[in-house]
């Protein structure tokens, strides 16, 4: 039986099109500092400014806005695959655990590959130029981009953009393609290593949204691929302090 789409679909699909534009601008602007300040200062990390945290959470909440007052006019739970077949706790943990084996199985690729210690310096070079230092600016971007993001951005890039398009589009695959472009776009600043990471992990999420679990099981996968780096980045910059100790020591035995 053929979805019925609600009748503003398309609106709400050109709205999360041109939101990818505005994150793919940001994302070139931002890859364009990196690299200026990588130039400028060496392995030497910029953080950001105290108001990146409040920016954060304000997007967010403008994006929750956005999708709660459109709901049933311009998308609804069938039209972006959101299941309720499986009990949504179930869904988030079977996310989360999917995550687990991909960060489990991508760190043994790295390690034979021998690639992990330098995914392991990009990954941190970009959670600490993303991550404020003062208290509250650093709570208020974690409630942003752990809590809201991984709904905000699922419900839109997944939800709408895949699978509300492929309907809409009749194609599946070709909305999955658009979405694997607007997904390298949304993480450019991140680098080359860091692009095929979240191509797997756009795989993973689409999987995730036409199996049994839906699109809660692509939110949970996202939940736990946003809150481990920021758990871990006190452990990631003392081994990345380590990493560079060594090096120069390294470099001046030499």
């Amino acid at each position: 039986m053929k979805t019925e789409l609600p009748p503003s679909s398309l609106m709400t699909i050109c709205f999360v099109l041109f939101m990818s534009t505005v994150y793919l601008l940001s994302g070139i602007s931002q890859r364009r500092l990196i690299k200026k300040q990588s130039r400028e200062k060496g392995l030497k990390v910029e953080r950001p400014k105290a108001s990146n945290g409040s920016s954060m959470l304000t997007i967010q909440m403008s994006l929750i806005f956005f999708l709660l007052t459109s709901y049933n006019g311009g998308w609804n739970f069938t039209s972006v695959g959101l299941k309720f077949e499986i009990a949504p706790i179930i869904s988030l943990i079977v996310g989360n655990i999917c995550y687990i084996l991909f960060v489990f199985a991508l760190t043994k690729i790295l390690k034979i590959f021998k690639l992990l210690e330098t995914i392991e310096d990009d990954t941190y070079r970009v959670m600490v130029r993303l991550i404020p230092r003062q208290k509250l600016a650093k709570v208020l971007l974690l409630i942003g981009a752990c809590v809201f993001n991984p709904i905000t951005e699922e419900l839109m890039f997944r939800g709408i953009l895949v699978h509300q398009l492929g309907l809409f589009l009749n194609n599946t695959w070709l909305a999955i393609a658009l979405g694997l472009f607007v997904n390298i776009g949304n993480h450019v600043y991140q680098g080359s290593f860091q692009i095929t990471t979240h191509t797997i992990f756009y795989l993973i999420v689409v999987a995730l949204l036409y199996s049994p679990f839906g699109l809660i099981g692509a939110i949970g996968f996202h939940f736990a691929g946003d809150i481990y780096p920021f758990m871990l980045v006190k452990k990631s910059a003392i081994e990345y302090r380590n990493r560079r100790r060594n090096k120069r020591a390294k470099t001046d035995f030499n």
